[in-house]
Parts: C-alpha cells; structure tokens; sequence
C-alpha cells in the first residue's frame, strides 16, 4: 500500500510540475508581448497666431516608454507651407540632457526631415525634444493650422526599431 501512494505522490507531483512550467513559460510569453506592444509617443504642438505675432514656438516632446531606451529620433515634420516658414529648430532640454544634437532639412516647402542622435549611448528621457520656430510668411493671414509628425523612427543604442506613435497637440 505505501508503494502506491508514493507512486501517486510522485505522479502528481510531474503533473503540477508540468503545470507550473507550461503556466511560467506562458507568463514570460505575455510579459514580453506586452513589453514589446508598449509605445513611446512622440508629440508636436499646435500653430496658433493672432494678429499681432509673426512668430510661433513649437515643442517636439518625446514619452518614452517605461522599457524603451530610446536614443535616437528621426521624423519628418509636416505643416501648411503657404501660412508657415521654418525659420529654425532648437535643440530641447531632453536631447540636451543625453548630449544629443537636432539636425533638420526642409526637403520641401510645409515638409521638413529631423534628426536627434549623438555618438553616444545615452537614452533620451521624457520631455521635449526640440522646438520649431516658424515665422509667419509674408502676406498671409493669420490661422491656426495642424502640423504633423510623421515617418517617425526611433531606435535604441543597438539601431534596432522601437514602437512608436505619432501625436498632434
């Protein structure tokens, strides 16, 4: 009699065992899916004007994801070239921070191509980014028009691609 009960102790013991790996392999399968599934945002303001500015500021703001390490940023801004001129972009105090430098070209009018990185490792952190200053164009009224990020790519220190999505303010 003692010998089956031991047997069956020992079957049920394989069974939960079984269970226990098959329930931790399945844990670490959701863990990474929802580590891979987060995203950074990566946010541009609004262009307001009155009558009386011929000039407007607008933060490029990065939120990265708690696990993303991002440490590079390209983007291509768009915004109504008719009413806008991108007179320049300033670097902000995040890429500042991780002694990173913005670099940008107008590659057509109302189209501009941004870069934030630096011969270093450093991961950007939560805040803004850079900040565009747009003057108001000679003739036209003043308006409130979108302006939009877009053909967003980050990557962290090894160049791999990070999740990321695109938001108007």
């Amino acid at each position: 009699m003692a010998l089956r009960q031991g047997r069956r102790n020992k079957r049920g013991r394989r069974a939960r065992d079984r269970h226990a790996l098959v329930w931790g392999l399945l844990t670490l399968a959701w863990a990474g899916w929802c580590a891979a599934s987060a995203e950074t945002a990566l946010i541009v303001g609004r262009a307001e004007t009155d009558a009386a500015a011929s000039e407007c500021h607008i933060p490029i703001t990065l939120e990265p994801d708690t696990n993303a390490k991002v440490c590079g940023v390209q983007c291509e801004l768009r915004f109504d070239g008719e009413v806008w001129e991108l007179d320049r972009l300033e670097s902000g105090p995040a890429a500042t921070a991780a002694q990173k430098s913005v670099s940008n070209n107008l590659i057509a009018p109302g189209r501009c191509r941004i870069i934030v990185a630096g011969i270093n490792q450093n991961a950007l952190g939560n805040g803004t980014l850079a900040e565009a200053c747009f003057k108001l164009r000679g003739g036209a009224p003043p308006a409130e028009t979108p302006i939009a990020l877009e053909a967003i790519v980050l990557c962290n220190a090894q160049g791999e691609s990070l999740p990321v999505r695109g938001e108007s303010g």
